[in-house]
Parts: structure tokens; C-alpha cells; sequence
């Protein structure tokens, strides 16, 4: 998909639909995407994402015609990680928090990599495979 199709499939949603847990300092800006065929790869240009400048930084892609949401983190200058926001102990939303992500439903903690801090829950969140070319991040859709 070139740049300018993307671009024109990807909408900002609005600030209410941002995921920001109480307290946390870190938010998510969420956004949608037209959703590829299925097995096929979607393409972030990260630059075009302010949150996505900074270590720690985060954008949540709302994979439509599949109901899908994938978080793209930004882990270090050079690593970014494609995570499921779904905890793995009861299907709850994981919010984003300084040092990774937590479970607003039971507490369960998770590092930015996506592995279990704390439990209750016991599996590490779902993870997309990616490959990054440049300024280009690709996310595999299952």
C-alpha cells in the first residue's frame, strides 16, 4: 500500500476513544486502518506519529473488517513491538502505564515487550510479527 492510500484509510479516532489509564502518564492514541486481506501485512510510516518519536511511545490500530486491535510500541530507537491490547487471564483491555501495560480488571501488569509482571495472569500478551525497512514498520495479520 503507497503512502498516499494509506493515508487516506487512516483516520485519527476521536480523543475519547484514547485508551489512558487513571494515574498512568503515558497514553494511546488510537487510530483506524483499512483491514488488508487476510495473512497479509499492514504498513505504519512510524514518522508520521508523534507518539511513536519517543521510547515508550504507542499507537493503538484499530484493524477494521476483522474487529482487531493491535498496539504498536515503540520499545527503543531501533525495536518496535506489535502487541495485542487483550489481557491473557479474562479478556480485559490492557491500558498503557509507564513501564508497560496493566489490567484494569484484576491487575495484572505486563513489561512493553508484552511479558507478565504480575498476575493473575500467566501467558504474555498475543504478539504480531513485524518487519521494519526504514521509516516503514509492517505488522502481520493473522
Amino acid at each position: 500500500m503507497d503512502r498516499r492510500k494509506f493515508l487516506k484509510h487512516t483516520a485519527i479516532v476521536s480523543a475519547g476513544v484514547a485508551v489512558q489509564a487513571a494515574g498512568c502518564s503515558s497514553s494511546i492514541r488510537a487510530i483506524k486502518m483499512e483491514m488488508p486481506a487476510r495473512g497479509e501485512w499492514i504498513t505504519v510510516i512510524y514518522t508520521d506519529y508523534k507518539e511513536l518519536e519517543k521510547v515508550g511511545g504507542a499507537i493503538q490500530i484499530h484493524v477494521e473488517n476483522k474487529n482487531e486491535t493491535i498496539i504498536l510500541m515503540r520499545s527503543s530507537e531501533r525495536r518496535f513491538h506489535a502487541l495485542s491490547p487483550i489481557c491473557t487471564h479474562l479478556g480485559c483491555e490492557v491500558r498503557a502505564v509507564k513501564t508497560g501495560f496493566r489490567c484494569p480488571c484484576h491487575g495484572s501488569s505486563y513489561g512493553e515487550e508484552g511479558q507478565v509482571v504480575n498476575g493473575p495472569a500467566r501467558e504474555d500478551l498475543a504478539s504480531y510479527q513485524i518487519a521494519q525497512k526504514g521509516r516503514q514498520i509492517s505488522i502481520r495479520v493473522m
